[in-house]
């Protein structure tokens, strides 16, 4: 049976690199705003970097699926700050409520530092149990953003800086796969793959 890692959702990586890149500068760009807090400019700016955001996880989930990566960019991480969970059954807070961070729902005030793998930290994204919240300086200029999951709720909520995230997505956009070894593993009764940078 084939699974999505067996599967090849686009044939030519450096378009989608390209656009990676793309999404770097859109992001940098925008952040380094102050975003004003009311009219519809502060909120066409949010809505911007929500989308660059929201693109580039989406284009590193294509490229992780279509094995357009090397295996040094599946072991990389990315580092985080956890707000954990004060709910013990997420299934009983309404999903209109867990939609906002609140103080009620996440421990503001003993977090830690974490990381997350960034295949991980993409299907965040994608599948954001919360609004992606963004965290201002004192300029309101913004410094990162808070994000979780259905599947990361439980845990509570991650901050991720703005460098640490555009690290990352330059990284991946400047990962070249040089060689593709791939071999049938007798024992497991399956193909497998490997990366050479």
């Amino acid at each position: 049976m084939e699974t999505a890692e067996d599967c090849a959702l686009v044939y030519e990586s450096s378009y989608w690199k390209n656009e990676l890149l793309v999404l770097a500068g859109e992001i940098a760009r925008l952040q380094s705003w102050p975003i004003p807090e009311e009219g519809d400019c502060g909120e066409d700016l949010e809505f911007r970097l929500e989308r660059a955001l929201l693109y580039s996880a989406f284009v590193i989930r294509i490229l992780f699926e279509s094995n357009k990566l090397t295996d040094k960019m599946s072991g990389m991480s990315v580092p985080l700050v956890l707000f954990p969970s004060l709910v013990d059954d997420w299934d009983k807070v309404s999903p209109v409520s867990k939609r906002f961070p609140d103080s009620k729902y996440f421990d503001w005030d003993n977090s830690s530092k974490t990381t997350m793998n960034v295949r991980s930290f993409s299907n965040q994204l994608i599948h954001g149990a919360t609004i992606i919240t963004f965290e201002f300086d004192e300029r309101d200029v913004p410094l990162g953003f808070l994000v979780t999951s259905d599947r990361g709720l439980n845990r509570g909520l991650f901050r991720c800086l703005f460098s640490d995230w555009l690290q990352v997505v330059r990284m991946i956009a400047a990962d070249e796969v040089i060689s593709y070894q791939v071999v049938f593993d007798r024992d497991k009764g399956k193909w497998t793959s490997c990366y050479v940078p």
